[in-house]
């Protein structure tokens, strides 16, 4: 997300308060906890990237604030943008059972490839659903696919498909076996998603630690 979009959907370029210096932009800056605005706090309490992806959008607080000025309703508009997005996205994610099916046939060499993140938390029963595949794939695998001459897209990574975003650096990262296919560890996942601590990765950090103590406590 733009980092000049606040959590409650407010363009920080075009706002008073950020202009005249009374808010210094959430997304821009460290907070401290007794400064942190309502919008703020309840978004990264409850692990989520803005406003729009509340299940409770528009709280009685939030629709009372959107109702206030002209870019608080331009707000809401962009925050309602993103929810209607958002929905149309859940309707394509995938639980492990059909994530395995549609990953299959595809019909890559299991040893070809790795999972990694989200799918390697799915695989093992640490998240419900995922919306697509991130997969680490070996050098014959990207020739076989000729990612060459597949164009990266906005994060950096190949997509020779709509629902799968690959990278080329197979044994570069450690895996674990899990119901057959090469997962990227818990630990390397873990330390990928604190090295971004985006809101969206915070219950997944917390999911992984918890699973990581448990499996230390039960050896």
């Amino acid at each position: 997300m733009d980092p000049m979009i606040a959590y409650c959907g407010v363009d920080c370029s075009a706002c008073p308060d950020y202009k005249s210096g009374k808010c210094p932009s959430c997304r821009l800056s460290e907070w401290k906890d007794g400064d942190i605005c309502m919008p703020v706090r309840c978004c990264r309490d409850k692990g989520i990237e803005c406003c729009a992806y509340c299940p409770s959008f528009p709280c009685e607080d939030m629709s009372a604030f959107y109702a206030e000025s002209d870019s608080h309703r331009a707000a809401y508009e962009r925050m309602l943008s993103l929810r209607t997005a958002g929905s149309a996205e859940q309707e394509h994610r995938m639980d492990k059972k059909e994530f395995i099916r549609r990953l299959e046939k595809y019909g890559f060499p299991k040893t070809e490839y790795m999972i990694m993140s989200g799918g390697s938390m799915l695989m093992r029963g640490l998240r419900e659903s995922t919306g697509d595949f991130d997969l680490c794939v070996s050098e014959k695998l990207a020739q076989t696919l000729d990612l060459e001459h597949c164009p990266l897209n906005d994060k950096g990574y190949y997509a020779p498909y709509e629902d799968m975003e690959l990278t080329v650096n197979l044994g570069e990262r450690p895996y674990d076996i899990v119901d057959g296919f090469q997962c990227e560890t818990l630990e390397s996942v873990l330390e990928f998603k604190k090295s971004l601590m985006r809101p969206k990765d915070i219950k997944d950090i917390e999911a992984i630690e918890r699973y990581l103590e448990n499996a230390k406590e039960n050896k």
